[in-house]
């Protein structure tokens, strides 16, 4: 998975769209 798409499963991380 690339940092991306973790950060779409994650939304606990700064949510900047």
């Amino acid at each position: 998975m690339n940092s991306y798409t973790l950060y779409r499963l994650c939304p606990s991380r700064d949510n900047k769209d």
